[in-house]
């Protein structure tokens, strides 16, 4: 791992006490600093933030069968020897990531690499999907160095063997745009800046790449957009930030029902944008209809729900309705079946039952 990946400090040795709920989400307390708990609340912001957004990145941000025909559904009846042989391993893999068991995936994945390799050689479409997988896996650990390499080889042999427009390439651009971004909000002083900056030349290239292949009015160029948008803000360009992360909501809730997962995320982003400007009763309508979505959609309990009514209860807290704001919290608890005592008692103890970051 990469030191920028591991600059985190563990929760022990920052005074907090942490509990995980789904999805790797850590409901952490700080015992008495409010200031210490105002930085670590602001982590935990960037981090949720960056999940919401990934969740409506293209389907090939999760390992699958691309290549193949197998996008993580049921195996091709006509494949036989070391096709059936990758298409079942390529499975595995999908099922064991969609079951958080990463170091089984990425042990799996290993051996698609391998087996793949041996099969269409280090220079076929298929390798660059395996390339691609690995990738999200290393990420996913924190080891952004390797994820970098793999995800820039597989856009290199995507380039040389089908193009640079077309879509495969496309989306692993902009799977290197995310990668960048996450990369950066692990990292400080200039090595951040550089690894933004690279973000914004990645989801540049991705943006413009979907408007000329699926046109203006499709929800991936309106996501693409509401990315970029992201990573401007994240470089002080408030003002275009904005710019680009509305109209990304536009186009996305123009193009999908209303109840369309995707629509809470392109709401959420919006959230978060105009609660940065203080506009804070703008704010609570998206971020109300975003949560609204996801618990009718998703349930109270899954991670995607549990990350809208984080973000709600945040903009109550810099809203000034601390009452509201404790109230959600207290949902998410419940949620997370986390008793109120229970947590008060693990506060209580040595404060090292977790890490403050997942």
């Amino acid at each position: 791992m990469s030191a920028a990946a591991s600059n985190a400090a563990p929760a022990s040795s920052r005074g907090f006490a942490a509990r995980t709920g789904p999805g790797g989400i850590s409901i952490t307390r700080h015992r008495t600093d409010p200031k210490v708990q105002q930085e670590m609340q602001q982590q935990i912001q960037e981090q949720l933030q960056d999940q919401a957004e990934q969740a409506g990145a293209s389907a090939s941000a999760t390992p699958t069968g691309q290549g193949l025909g197998l996008g993580g559904g049921s195996r091709p009846e006509h494949l036989q020897g070391p096709e059936l042989e990758i298409s079942k391993l390529q499975q595995q893999v999908h099922e064991l990531w969609s079951q958080n068991k990463i170091a089984e995936a990425r042990e799996v994945a290993e051996a698609v690499k391998l087996t793949v390799e041996s099969f269409y050689g280090d220079k076929h479409p298929v390798y660059a999907s395996v390339l691609n997988n690995l990738a999200l896996m290393h990420k996913q650990v924190g080891e952004f160095d390797e994820a970098v390499k793999s995800l820039s080889e597989a856009i290199r042999i995507y380039k040389d063997t089908v193009g640079d427009d077309h879509l495969s390439t496309v989306t692993a651009m902009g799977n290197l745009g995310q990668l960048y971004k996450t990369y950066a909000l692990n990292s400080k002083g200039m090595e951040k800046h550089s690894l933004l900056t690279h973000a914004k030349t990645f989801f540049a290239t991705n943006m413009e790449a979907l408007k000329s292949l699926k046109g203006e009015e499709s929800p991936d160029y309106g996501m693409a957009m509401q990315n970029y948008g992201a990573v401007l803000r994240l470089l002080n360009d408030k003002e275009d930030s904005m710019s680009y992360v509305e109209g990304g909501r536009n186009i996305i809730v123009a193009a999908l029902d209303a109840e369309h997962p995707r629509v809470a995320t392109a709401r959420n982003n919006m959230g978060l944008e105009l609660k940065l400007q203080g506009r804070f009763e703008l704010a609570e309508k998206e971020y109300k209809e975003a949560l609204r979505i996801r618990q009718a959609k998703l349930g109270g309990s899954h991670s995607e729900t549990i990350i809208a009514m984080h973000n709600l209860a945040e903009l109550y807290m810099a809203w000034g309705k601390d009452a509201d704001a404790h109230a959600l919290q207290q949902q998410v608890l419940d949620e997370l079946g986390v008793d109120k005592v229970d947590l008060e008692d693990e506060i209580a103890g040595d404060g090292s039952s977790g890490s403050g970051r997942s």
